[in-house]
């Protein structure tokens, strides 16, 4: 995903065809009005933002984008003064490179938008600008919710693209082809072709890490034509990367080079040290599947050099951060510190002493009590990572011994497709045993994948289905890992397994009252066959669930249960939990 040049496009998109005589018109206008009220202010914002984006290398934006809010602030216009907090937040994100002071004006953008309902609409666009600024900063999950936020409320091409390049950074694949084919066809539908060249390049280098290369190729291909027939300046060096990079992947060296040297020799990439980072990284690695290994080392070099310049300017960000930080709170101490004097001034010296001993009491039981509640919290995190950490080595030793079984008594070829899916199941259940919760859809896919290895085991005698409700979204909502895996168990080996016929396991997950609902539904023979003594009533891994569900119940104070009904012919088993969301 080349994302560095492109998002400052996605925020001012429509103000990228601006006119030096537009400029000059509105800066005009600007110098002949004589009244400070809310049609100069927004003159001056709309100067501002069209500034940005044909000259945002002038110096004098952050004064005149400073002197447009003083002019707000006097006049009480909250519109102007959340345009002038975003704007200033602009040039120090992408003309002096410090995001973290853009960040501060994004937050105080939001304040005022929060406070003001007429501005709802504004507020729903500064989650476009925080979103980009957690992106590029690379912290990928914090930018998430500002898109779903906007999607949500007003879907767009941008926040689809944008949201797709955010998962492929995370390497969840099927997410991100999922959001940028949903920018795609909004993009075809828009003749935006500026979007749609980019949202395809994209859309490219996924397949072609996941190794669909044909489907790649004819996406690369579009996007290139696309950007040759109508001129897109704007989008051509990170097109040109990932062309590039799909070349690559699909072995085709020779374009890949060509592509990759296209882009080093814009302007714009001489411009940018991140653009030049890529750039050479990508020609090092294609030098080296090359074998020119003179080129490579140059490539190498290069890459290196402008990573390490990249870092220590990170580092200088970080540096200036914090002196920022430290400065904010030197004066909030002294702030402090002056009322405190007055107050001392102000009352008797007993008056003080009462009201000194008076706040220590409180503030000591207060603290007495917090000490305890997070001591309880940690011990109740505890349990239930141990829980986990019994339960996960007792579902390994169950598969392995089903393994070693059916090794015993099929072929060769059969055995090593249930090995690899195996190695995919235990893979993924080591993954998340340190997980206090995962999303429901991963947890459902590692649920498919142990039904099949039952199923290829005891050759195919019973079938599944997993229903979700139209309420859940399986992308957002959370449940404890393999919850309902020890009830699986339990429905093949003590249920469907003991049957001369072929049985059904129905699984569903819906919403009621708040909390997740899951069922574990079979037509086996039922306990009453399987179970002699009363006390074998229920296995280790069912022992271990409700110990976990007691322990969830403790930490969110809610009411989740576990339930096991006998049915005439078969069990049925109901697990409610509370209902939480990544996001």
């Amino acid at each position: 995903m080349r994302k560095t040049l492109f998002y400052f496009i996605v925020l001012f998109s429509s103000l990228v065809f601006s006119q030096q005589n537009e400029l000059d018109s509105i800066s005009h206008i600007i110098e002949n009005y004589k009244q400070f009220d809310t049609t100069y202010v927004n003159l001056r914002t709309h100067f501002s933002k069209r500034t940005l984006s044909l000259r945002p290398q002038d110096t004098f934006q952050i004064d005149f984008a400073k002197q447009t809010l003083k002019v707000s602030e006097a006049i009480g216009f909250n519109k102007g003064i959340l345009d002038s907090y975003q704007v200033i937040g602009v040039v120090h994100q992408y003309i002096l490179s410090n995001p973290y002071i853009a960040l501060d004006y994004y937050h105080k953008a939001m304040d005022v938008g929060s406070s003001d309902p007429s501005l709802q609409i504004a507020s729903l666009k500064l989650n476009s600008y925080l979103g980009v600024l957690y992106y590029e900063l690379e912290e990928f999950k914090k930018a998430i919710p500002y898109f779903k936020k906007i999607i949500k409320k007003h879907p767009s091409f941008g926040s689809y693209e944008t949201l797709g390049n955010i998962y492929g950074e995370l390497k969840k694949n099927d997410s991100a082809l999922y959001y940028l084919n949903k920018a795609l066809v909004l993009e075809r539908k828009a003749k935006n072709y500026i979007y749609l060249s980019h949202t395809l390049s994209n859309l490219a280098l996924i397949k072609s890490r996941i190794q669909q290369s044909d489907s790649a190729k004819v996406n690369i291909e579009e996007s290139l034509a696309l950007l040759n027939k109508h001129n897109l300046e704007l989008v051509r060096i990170p097109v040109y990367l990932n062309a590039s990079e799909v070349y690559m992947n699909n072995s085709d060296l020779q374009n890949a080079e060509k592509y990759a040297l296209n882009a080093l020799s814009s302007k714009q990439s001489l411009r940018n040290a991140s653009l030049e980072k890529a750039i050479w990284e990508t020609l090092y690695k294609i030098y080296k599947k090359q074998e020119d290994y003179k080129q490579a080392l140059y490539a190498q070099t290069k890459f290196t050099f402008l990573k390490d310049s990249l870092i220590n300017n990170s580092k200088k960000l970080e540096l200036s951060r914090k002196q920022i930080q430290f400065e904010a709170d030197k004066e909030k101490l002294l702030a402090q510190n002056e009322i405190e004097r007055q107050k001392n001034l102000a009352n008797s010296a007993i008056a003080t002493g009462f009201i000194l001993l008076f706040s220590g009491l409180i503030g000591f039981l207060f603290f007495k009590k917090k000490q305890k509640s997070d001591f309880n919290a940690k011990v109740s995190a505890t349990e239930l990572k141990a829980l986990q950490a019994q339960m996960n080595p007792h579902f390994i030793f169950n598969s392995l011994n089903s393994i070693n079984s059916y090794i015993i008594q099929n072929d060769t070829e059969s055995a090593t497709s249930y090995l690899t899916k195996f190695s995919k199941l235990i893979r993924k259940t080591l993954e998340n045993s340190t997980e206090k919760e995962v999303l429901l859809k991963d947890d459902i896919e590692v649920l498919k994948n142990y039904l099949e290895i039952e199923q290829k085991r005891l050759n195919k005698i019973f079938t599944y289905s997993i229903i979700v409700s139209d309420t859940i979204d399986v992308n957002n909502t959370l449940i404890p890992p393999l919850i309902l895996q020890p009830f699986l168990e339990n429905s093949i080996w003590h249920g469907i397994a003991q049957m001369e016929n072929s049985g059904h396991i129905g699984i569903e997950f819906k919403k009621e009252n708040n909390m997740l609902f899951c069922t574990v539904d079979d037509n086996g023979v039922g306990r009453k066959q399987t179970i002699k003594d009363p006390k074998e009533n229920t296995s280790l891994g069912i022992t271990l669930t409700k110990n976990r569900i007691d322990i969830i119940n403790a930490q969110n104070k809610t009411k989740g249960s576990l339930r096991i009904i006998d049915k005439e012919q078969g069990v049925r088993v109901e697990v409610k939990l509370p209902l939480k969301f990544e996001f």
